[in-house]
C-alpha cells in the first residue's frame, strides 16, 4: 500500500467515522485510454508496463464500485478488502482472455517502464506522471510484494458475500464497441 493510501486509511480511523477499504489489484479499464485501445485496435497488442510473467487477478472499476456497494449497505465497515478478478492471469493469459472477447488475435508485450513514464510525463506533467509511474517502479523493485497485491483471485470476504467478479473475457465482450475500432480506423468485427 503506498504512502498516500496508508494515510488515508489512517485520517479514516482516527475519524472515528465507519469505513471500508476496497482495494482493487489492477484495472481492465486502463485497456480503455486512448493509447492502449489504439495499440490493441491498429496492433493487436496489449502493452501496459508489466513483465509478461506477472501474474495479475485483473479486475474493473465497475466491479470494485458493486464491491463498496456491497460493504455500504451491509454495513461491513473496518475490513480491508482485496477486490480482485476470478483468475490470475500471466500477460500471455490476458491477450488470449482479450482476444476471445473481441474476436481476433492480440499478442501481449510488456512496455518498458522507463518509455511508459515518458509517456505519462508528456501527458499529465512530471509530478503526476510520477506518481503513477511510482506503483510500477515498486513492482518492478518488490516482484515479491507484487505477487502478493496482483496475483491471487478473489476470495470469500466477510461483507461480500455473493459477490462475483467478472472474467477478462466477459469483461472484454461488454466493452467490444471500445475495440472494434469501427469508426475510428475502418476496422470492423469479423463473425
Amino acid at each position: 500500500m503506498n504512502v498516500v493510501a496508508v494515510w488515508i486509511k489512517d485520517a479514516a480511523r482516527r475519524s472515528g467515522l465507519p469505513f471500508a477499504i476496497a482495494r482493487p489489484t489492477m484495472y481492465l479499464d486502463n485497456l480503455l485510454k486512448p493509447s492502449a485501445r489504439t495499440e490493441i485496435i491498429v496492433h493487436g497488442v496489449l502493452a501496459p508496463p508489466i513483465p509478461a510473467g506477472q501474474r495479475i487477478a485483473w479486475t474493473s472499476a465497475d466491479d470494485c464500485a458493486e464491491a463498496a456497494l456491497m460493504l455500504l449497505e451491509r454495513g461491513a465497515m473496518g475490513g480491508d478488502h482485496r477486490i480482485a478478478g476470478p483468475e490470475s492471469l500471466t500477460g500471455d493469459e490476458l491477450a488470449s482472455r482479450v482476444s476471445a472477447g473481441i474476436g481476433r488475435a492480440v499478442l501481449y508485450r510488456g512496455q518498458p517502464r522507463d518509455e511508459f513514464e515518458r509517456e505519462l510525463y508528456a501527458a499529465m506533467g512530471a509530478g503526476i506522471g510520477w506518481h503513477v509511474a511510482s506503483k510500477f517502479r515498486y513492482f518492478a523493485a518488490h516482484p515479491d510484494d507484487a505477487y502478493t497485491i496482483l496475483a491471487d483471485p478473489f476470495g470469500p470476504q466477510a461483507g461480500l458475500e455473493g459477490f462475483m467478479p467478472t472474467d477478462v473475457k466477459t469483461w472484454t465482450q461488454a466493452h467490444y464497441a471500445d475495440f472494434s475500432g469501427a469508426g475510428e480506423t475502418g476496422m470492423s468485427r469479423n463473425p
